[in-house]
Protein backbone atom coordinates (compact mmCIF):
# COMPACT_ATOMS: atom_id res chain seq x y z
CA UNK A 1 0.00 0.00 0.00
CA UNK A 2 1.00 3.22 -0.98
CA UNK A 3 1.92 5.78 1.84
CA UNK A 4 -0.88 8.41 2.69
CA UNK A 5 0.80 11.57 3.82
CA UNK A 6 -0.44 12.10 7.59
CA UNK A 7 -2.11 8.89 7.73
CA UNK A 8 -1.14 6.03 9.92
CA UNK A 9 -2.77 2.57 10.61
CA UNK A 10 -2.43 -0.58 11.17
CA UNK A 11 -5.04 -4.12 11.44
CA UNK A 12 -4.14 -7.47 13.42
CA UNK A 13 -7.29 -10.04 13.12
CA UNK A 14 -8.16 -11.45 16.27
CA UNK A 15 -8.56 -15.08 14.95
CA UNK A 16 -6.82 -16.49 12.08
CA UNK A 17 -5.70 -14.73 8.68
CA UNK A 18 -8.55 -12.28 7.56
CA UNK A 19 -10.81 -10.35 10.05
CA UNK A 20 -13.92 -8.56 9.61
CA UNK A 21 -12.51 -5.18 10.47
CA UNK A 22 -10.34 -3.23 8.51
CA UNK A 23 -8.97 0.45 6.99
CA UNK A 24 -7.90 1.82 4.07
CA UNK A 25 -6.80 5.53 3.04
CA UNK A 26 -5.55 6.93 0.23
CA UNK A 27 -4.65 10.28 -1.52
CA UNK A 28 -6.60 11.95 -4.34
CA UNK A 29 -4.95 13.76 -7.38
CA UNK A 30 -6.54 16.61 -5.79
CA UNK A 31 -4.33 16.44 -3.03
CA UNK A 32 -7.36 15.31 -1.04
CA UNK A 33 -7.10 12.29 1.19
CA UNK A 34 -9.44 9.39 1.89
CA UNK A 35 -9.71 6.92 4.59
CA UNK A 36 -12.57 4.31 5.96
CA UNK A 37 -12.25 2.20 8.82
CA UNK A 38 -14.91 -0.91 9.24
CA UNK A 39 -15.95 -3.39 11.31
CA UNK A 40 -17.87 -6.26 9.85
CA UNK A 41 -19.94 -8.30 12.86
CA UNK A 42 -18.85 -11.58 13.74
CA UNK A 43 -15.71 -13.40 13.14
CA UNK A 44 -14.47 -16.38 10.90
CA UNK A 45 -14.85 -17.15 7.20
CA UNK A 46 -18.00 -14.87 6.70
CA UNK A 47 -17.06 -11.83 8.02
CA UNK A 48 -13.60 -12.08 6.55
CA UNK A 49 -15.33 -12.54 3.26
CA UNK A 50 -17.86 -9.53 4.03
CA UNK A 51 -14.52 -7.57 5.28
CA UNK A 52 -12.84 -8.43 1.48
CA UNK A 53 -15.92 -7.02 -0.76
CA UNK A 54 -17.19 -4.21 1.56
CA UNK A 55 -13.76 -3.17 1.14
CA UNK A 56 -13.37 -2.77 -2.25
CA UNK A 57 -16.16 -1.27 -2.78
CA UNK A 58 -15.34 1.88 -0.80
CA UNK A 59 -11.93 1.97 -2.15
CA UNK A 60 -13.36 2.19 -5.46
CA UNK A 61 -16.13 4.72 -4.63
CA UNK A 62 -13.83 6.88 -2.41
CA UNK A 63 -11.20 7.12 -5.25
CA UNK A 64 -14.57 7.93 -7.69
CA UNK A 65 -15.70 10.90 -5.68
CA UNK A 66 -19.01 9.16 -4.63
CA UNK A 67 -20.45 10.98 -1.93
CA UNK A 68 -19.88 10.26 1.70
CA UNK A 69 -24.23 9.22 2.34
CA UNK A 70 -24.20 7.04 -1.11
CA UNK A 71 -21.61 4.86 -0.32
CA UNK A 72 -23.14 3.99 2.88
CA UNK A 73 -26.41 3.61 1.14
CA UNK A 74 -25.00 1.59 -1.66
CA UNK A 75 -22.82 -0.86 1.02
CA UNK A 76 -26.96 -1.24 2.96
CA UNK A 77 -27.80 -2.74 -0.96
CA UNK A 78 -25.10 -4.98 -0.61
CA UNK A 79 -26.14 -8.61 0.51
CA UNK A 80 -25.74 -9.12 3.69
CA UNK A 81 -26.93 -12.05 5.83
CA UNK A 82 -29.50 -11.73 8.51
CA UNK A 83 -27.95 -10.39 11.50
CA UNK A 84 -25.03 -9.25 10.27
CA UNK A 85 -24.26 -5.76 9.99
CA UNK A 86 -21.21 -3.02 9.51
CA UNK A 87 -20.09 -0.10 11.41
CA UNK A 88 -18.15 2.21 9.00
CA UNK A 89 -16.59 5.54 9.28
CA UNK A 90 -15.79 7.08 5.93
CA UNK A 91 -13.64 10.73 5.91
CA UNK A 92 -12.83 13.27 3.17
CA UNK A 93 -9.34 15.05 4.84
CA UNK A 94 -9.06 18.54 3.10
CA UNK A 95 -6.96 21.44 3.85
CA UNK A 96 -8.90 23.00 6.40
CA UNK A 97 -11.94 20.62 6.52
CA UNK A 98 -12.70 17.05 7.14
CA UNK A 99 -16.49 15.59 5.80
CA UNK A 100 -17.22 12.55 7.37
CA UNK A 101 -19.85 10.13 7.11
CA UNK A 102 -20.34 7.68 10.04
CA UNK A 103 -22.45 4.42 10.16
CA UNK A 104 -22.68 3.54 13.85
CA UNK A 105 -18.86 3.85 14.00
CA UNK A 106 -18.41 4.18 17.82
CA UNK A 107 -14.59 5.34 18.41
CA UNK A 108 -13.99 8.25 16.24
CA UNK A 109 -12.44 11.26 17.95
CA UNK A 110 -11.49 14.94 16.59
CA UNK A 111 -8.58 15.76 18.76
CA UNK A 112 -8.01 19.62 18.34
CA UNK A 113 -5.34 21.98 20.39
CA UNK A 114 -8.44 23.27 22.53
CA UNK A 115 -10.74 20.59 22.78
CA UNK A 116 -11.63 16.75 22.22
CA UNK A 117 -14.34 16.00 19.93
CA UNK A 118 -16.09 12.84 19.40
CA UNK A 119 -17.85 12.15 16.07
CA UNK A 120 -20.90 11.19 16.47
CA UNK A 121 -22.75 8.35 13.98
CA UNK A 122 -24.43 10.08 11.04
CA UNK A 123 -26.37 7.26 10.43
CA UNK A 124 -27.26 4.07 11.59
CA UNK A 125 -24.82 0.64 11.46
CA UNK A 126 -25.28 -0.60 7.98
CA UNK A 127 -27.27 -3.94 7.65
CA UNK A 128 -29.74 -5.10 5.19
CA UNK A 129 -32.43 -2.94 7.43
CA UNK A 130 -31.14 -0.23 5.51
CA UNK A 131 -30.84 3.04 6.67
CA UNK A 132 -30.31 7.24 6.04
CA UNK A 133 -27.21 8.45 6.18
CA UNK A 134 -25.79 12.13 6.02
CA UNK A 135 -22.42 13.68 6.24
CA UNK A 136 -20.93 16.25 8.32
CA UNK A 137 -18.41 19.08 7.60
CA UNK A 138 -15.65 20.38 10.28
CA UNK A 139 -12.95 22.74 10.63
CA UNK A 140 -9.60 20.70 10.28
CA UNK A 141 -6.07 22.15 10.80
CA UNK A 142 -2.56 20.47 10.01
CA UNK A 143 -2.52 20.33 14.07
CA UNK A 144 -5.90 18.56 14.57
CA UNK A 145 -5.41 15.06 15.22
CA UNK A 146 -8.46 11.93 13.90
CA UNK A 147 -8.51 8.91 15.76
CA UNK A 148 -10.41 5.99 14.54
CA UNK A 149 -10.88 2.26 16.24
CA UNK A 150 -13.49 -0.70 15.94
CA UNK A 151 -13.64 -2.57 19.04
CA UNK A 152 -11.28 -5.03 17.42
CA UNK A 153 -8.53 -2.81 19.10
CA UNK A 154 -9.72 -4.25 22.79
CA UNK A 155 -11.18 -7.30 21.93
CA UNK A 156 -9.56 -10.59 22.73
CA UNK A 157 -6.08 -8.92 22.78
CA UNK A 158 -3.98 -9.34 26.04
CA UNK A 159 -2.55 -6.19 27.40
CA UNK A 160 0.79 -6.39 26.52
CA UNK A 161 0.34 -7.24 23.27
CA UNK A 162 -1.93 -3.91 22.95
CA UNK A 163 0.62 -1.71 24.49
CA UNK A 164 3.15 -3.77 21.97
CA UNK A 165 0.68 -2.63 18.76
CA UNK A 166 0.53 1.08 19.42
CA UNK A 167 4.41 1.63 19.98
CA UNK A 168 4.83 0.77 16.22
Amino acid sequence: RDRVPGVTGYCRPSEGVVGGDWWWAAQRKDGSRVLAIADISGHGVQAGVMALESRAIVATALASNVPLPEIARGLARHRWESGMFMTLLLAILEHDTIEYCSAGAPFATLIKSDEIRSLPPTGPVISNLRGEWTSRRLTFSAHDLLVSATDGLVEHAPVDQLQADLQR
